[in-house]
């Protein structure tokens, strides 16, 4: 069996076990309601940055979806052309959408550029899955979180890879 071969251990829940509550969405502190709320300058600067890091996971993880080997240079011309409309469309003023855009591009193709990037990004690993949910029981409560890309390597080592952009509002 395929599953004692990356010795994975699986338990099934009890029948008395219920869906958590969904928690409500909450919408960025840059609108509610379709309109600008007023907030310091440091939240704004770090909701920005936020921004940034979600617009660049998520370009990420669609080149993982569709497979890094699918990523030609025009396809990288038009993901890198996308980056101002998702940004405009998260809520990032004109006035700082041009260094936004930078921060997003130079993000994405300096990943795109490096051979750990590619690597993280390859199609060739086995088991490989992007915004997995996971879920596990500590200290009796039922803890939930997303895993943005996972796989195994020819040497049977399950990666866990958690994106960071590393920009700080600082």
């Amino acid at each position: 069996d395929s599953d004692s071969k990356y010795n994975q251990v699986r338990y099934r829940v009890s029948e008395e076990w219920n869906k958590p509550v969904e928690e409500p969405y909450e919408s960025s502190p840059l609108m509610v309601n379709g309109q600008t709320e007023k907030a310091d300058s440091d939240d704004l600067r770090l909701s920005r940055f936020r921004i940034c890091g979600e617009v660049t996971h998520r370009l990420l993880e669609y080149i993982a979806k569709i497979g890094l080997s699918r990523i030609n240079s025009e396809t990288r011309r038009h993901l890198l052309a996308r980056v101002p409309k998702l940004l405009r469309e998260r809520g990032i003023s004109r006035s700082h959408i041009e260094e936004m855009v930078g921060r997003v591009q130079t993000a994405l193709t300096n990943t795109l550029e490096s051979e750990k990037g590619c690597w993280i990004l390859s199609d060739s690993h086995s088991h490989a899955e992007n915004e997995l949910t996971v879920a596990a029981v500590l200290d009796g409560n039922i803890v939930r979180g997303i895993v943005d890309r996972t796989f195994v390597t020819d040497d049977n080592t399950r990666w866990i890879i958690d994106y960071k952009s590393g920009y700080s509002a600082v």
